[in-house]
């Protein structure tokens, strides 16, 4: 709702606010994937409980998402020009 009023109020910060949320999307989704894989060695190397590994709907939701994450993120007039 932030970026919402941001954007309305200063349109031309459109494009660097949304591959600003975009990055962040797609780090937070990285992150939420790969904390139970790189948490197993501590878990082993202290003999507690493994954390249980992705799902397989857990990974189609992290492709599904990704994609249109990394579209949205490409598709941005500052990642095509360079500027």
């Amino acid at each position: 709702m932030l970026i919402g009023g941001i954007n309305w109020v200063r349109p031309k910060w459109t494009s660097a606010l949304s591959l600003g949320e975009c990055s962040l999307n797609i780090t937070l989704l990285i992150i939420g994937l790969m904390k139970p894989i790189l948490q197993a060695p501590d878990a082993i190397m202290s003999g507690g409980e493994l954390p249980s590994p992705p799902t397989i709907a857990q990974v189609g939701n992290f492709l599904v998402s990704g994609s249109i994450m990394l579209v949205s993120f490409y598709r941005n007039p500052i990642v095509r020009t360079g500027q």
